[in-house]
């Protein structure tokens, strides 16, 4: 009762709309909730800024001749809808709102590949990724742009050091034969990360460079795709096999165009099975205030990207 009650004070709210051909914004459209601590309220939607400015943009757009305001209202509420189910889903550590993903494309060269090959191809019970190298081979590619391949939520962003160095997991939802399934994208031996646990994705957004693993490797992708969510980084827990697994290409390939009408859903998050060593921080999480506002400091210091030590160094920043 009382969430149906916060929902209707919402609605009831004044808001002003700032729309171009291109963009569409809703300015302030809580902003009279003075029952409340003002820090809670703050805190709760200010996480929620980022899928929101996400949401907006993909599904406010606006013609040149004039803005319905039925049309209109209808975006408002889902926006508003939006953010409380989000702001739920944020009360649960172990939750994350998402939006379904409308098709996927490659990770290298996108969003068909163009420049790059596969040197090593997936192998049940062995290698259970594939390697992207670019076409001129192998070092030629290095730091080179990583791309998420489709719409999904950051849950690893750190450095797994020995075999892994800087590795992404992105977590993906996306509709089959009528149903929500899931669907976790790896992204190992990065040179850069440049996303954070927690952030929300668009399918083509540059999430790091390609790397070598701090000097292990020649540069290359390792990119994996799994149908076991608590897989992780820790593939001795699991069978490797196609029960657990996606060959990546072929996943790709079959799923680049998908309906989802900018559906939102949920998904699980910190479900992985860690690694047994110690010493593997994660970046600091973009779903809270104080985090979000060094997410754009940091962001200026390090000229829009972050970048782990090295392994052999003996402390791990994340300023």
């Amino acid at each position: 009762m009382h969430k149906r009650r916060m929902l209707e004070t919402l609605i009831r709210q004044p808001s002003q709309r700032v729309c171009s051909p291109s963009h569409c914004k809703v300015e302030n459209p809580v902003v009279n909730i003075q029952s409340r601590d003002p820090r809670t309220i703050r805190r709760i939607f200010f996480q929620e800024t980022n899928f929101l400015h996400f949401f907006i943009g993909k599904a406010c757009h606006v013609s040149v001749s004039g803005i319905k305001a039925s049309s209109m209202r209808k975006k408002l509420f889902a926006a508003i809808a939006l953010a409380v189910l989000a702001a739920l889903a944020n009360a649960d550590p172990n939750a994350a709102v998402t939006r379904l993903a409308d098709g996927f494309d490659f990770p290298v060269g996108k969003p068909n590949a163009e420049g790059y090959k596969i040197s090593r191809g997936f192998t049940p019970h062995g290698h259970l990724g594939e390697d992207w190298v670019g076409d001129a081979g192998s070092g030629t590619d290095f730091r080179n742009p990583v791309y998420s391949i489709g719409n999904g939520v950051v849950t690893l962003a750190r450095d797994f050091r020995r075999s892994w160095g800087n590795v992404i997991v992105i977590r993906h939802a996306f509709m089959e034969e009528g149903q929500v399934k899931y669907a976790d994208s790896l992204y190992g031996h990065l040179d850069w990360i440049i996303v954070r646990e927690g952030q929300q994705i668009a399918r083509g957004q540059q999430i790091g460079t390609i790397g070598n693993a701090h000097g292990l490797y020649a540069p290359h992708l390792h990119f994996e795709m799994h149908k076991n969510l608590a897989i992780g980084v820790v593939h001795t827990m699991f069978s490797g096999d196609l029960t657990n697994y996606y060959i990546p290409s072929e996943f790709i390939n079959s799923h680049r165009s998908l309906q989802s009408g900018n559906r939102v859903t949920t998904v699980a998050m910190n479900n992985f099975v860690m690694p047994s060593f110690a010493g593997i921080p994660a970046l600091p999480p973009v779903n809270s205030e104080g985090d979000s506002n060094s997410l754009s400091n940091d962001l200026n210091r390090h000229g829009g990207l972050f970048h782990w030590a090295r392994a052999d160094n003996a402390t791990v920043s994340q300023k």
